[in-house]
């Protein structure tokens, strides 16, 4: 496999094993067997324990516990292995059917005053391409209501019990800075009420009407109908969702695996949304990625290139092996500085560094510190100029660590990405 050579090299022995390991579980074409000639390395509880605590963290637990479960383990493990291995699925899948539970329970409450949301992200995925609920790890759901209906959706669901963790003058701000609204329940289910897909000023935009136009209607369990976007939205979707998270998610990268899996897309729209959002650099990205770690196939002028600038720059910070390393942490340089390159346009990373100097970079900033926190004050230039020199010099060091690496025959491999 590809990957092996150049994405994995370096680092503890037994901690890239188990990443491999991982990784070949969330890929569609691997043969069970060859799966299974791998397992016995779980015999060993704290093996056993690395695993699950590393598949937790890129939030694929679900998916390979599903898929290990499939196989014939008793043939490789013990009885006791097994069940231990296998033992948080049981868990997994109760907390999958509430959830699910609650948001037929929500859309019918919709239903009942003739509004018709679109559900985004988690939800609709679970629906649209994943074999049952316990694969795809949910946090909260996503409703896409028309602006209009924003201040309905919002009474009807403290209706149902939800709260928002925010005072009214918070969520007034809010609707002027944001897209969307959280609101928690108190038996732990969270929601977020969309009106837009994207902040104002962001230089990445997502057309909801669009979303909501080419819509898809999907019936759940209950036989109840409801709507998710079609499957390049879905896609655009999660590749900007992907951006946010500094491409650190292995399970948005299986996301984007199986979309494209399940049937034959529309490229040339999917393309003229991406260009049209600036987010073109930001799905090259996330393709390449997906091919490199899940073996991904796509069709003939699917993988649009990015300008060379880019793709140089990108490929500098080796984001396939750095999302293993987990090294893109939400605030560190390196994630600042990949979030700089996946931007399309000279002018709009000019507007990325600007944020960085103002303390406007932290999104939504004012609303734990207070709407003074996102003014332009001497404190939060020195703050921005201190950020600014750190990601300087972190590109001083990528340039000088790629030198280095040109130089030792071993190690130009891992500079290969585009």
């Amino acid at each position: 496999m590809r990957f092996v050579a150049a994405d994995f090299a370096g680092g503890d022995s037994a901690e890239t094993e188990m990443q491999r390991f991982l990784l070949v579980l969330c890929r569609r074409d691997v043969a069970d067997s060859a799966l299974l000639a791998q397992c016995a390395e779980l015999e060993q509880r704290g093996r056993r324990r690395a695993f699950l605590a590393l598949a937790a963290a890129l939030r694929v637990e679900g998916l390979v516990l599903v898929r290990l479960e499939k196989l014939p383990l008793r043939e490789r493990l013990s009885e006791v292995a097994v069940l231990e291995l296998l033992a948080p699925l049981a868990s997994l899948r109760e907390r999958a059917q509430r959830q699910e539970r609650e948001l037929e329970r929500i859309l019918g409450r919709c239903a009942e005053v003739s509004l018709t949301p679109t559900v985004l992200k988690g939800p609709a995925l679970r629906r649209s391409v994943y074999g049952e609920a316990a694969e795809r790890w949910c946090g909260d759901f996503d409703l896409l209501f028309p602006p209009q209906h924003f201040e309905q959706a919002l009474d009807l669901l403290f209706d149902a019990g939800y709260r928002s963790p925010h005072s009214l003058p918070d969520l007034e701000s809010y609707r002027r800075h944001h897209f969307h609204v959280l609101l928690r329940h108190p038996e732990r289910f969270s929601l977020e009420i969309h009106w837009a897909l994207h902040r104002p000023g962001s230089p990445f935009r997502l057309d909801a009407q669009a979303f909501v136009e080419r819509a898809q209607v999907l019936q759940g369990d209950s036989g109840r109908c409801f709507r998710v976007p079609c499957r390049e939205h879905l896609l655009l979707h999660t590749a900007k969702e992907s951006r946010e998270d500094a491409f650190s998610r292995l399970d948005r990268m299986v996301d984007l695996d199986r979309l494209i899996a399940a049937g034959e897309l529309d490229w040339d729209y999917l393309w003229r949304q991406a260009r049209a959002g600036g987010l073109d650099v930001v799905l090259a990205l996330c393709l390449q990625m997906t091919q490199r770690l899940l073996g991904t196939r796509l069709p003939a002028g699917a993988l649009v290139r990015p300008p060379r600038a880019a793709r140089v720059h990108l490929a500098l910070l080796r984001p396939v092996r750095s999302l293993f390393r987990r090294r893109f942490a939400e605030r560190s340089v390196a994630a600042k500085l990949l979030r700089f390159w996946s931007i399309a346009g000279a002018r709009a990373r000019c507007t990325y560094l600007l944020e960085i100097l103002t303390g406007r970079e932290a999104e939504l900033l004012w609303l734990w510190q207070g709407e003074a926190a996102a003014r332009a004050t001497p404190a939060a230039y020195g703050r921005g100029f201190v950020a600014l020199a750190k990601l300087f010099f972190y590109q001083l060091w990528l340039y000088a660590a790629a030198g280095a690496a040109l130089l030792r025959s071993s190690r130009r491999r891992e500079l290969r990405f585009w």
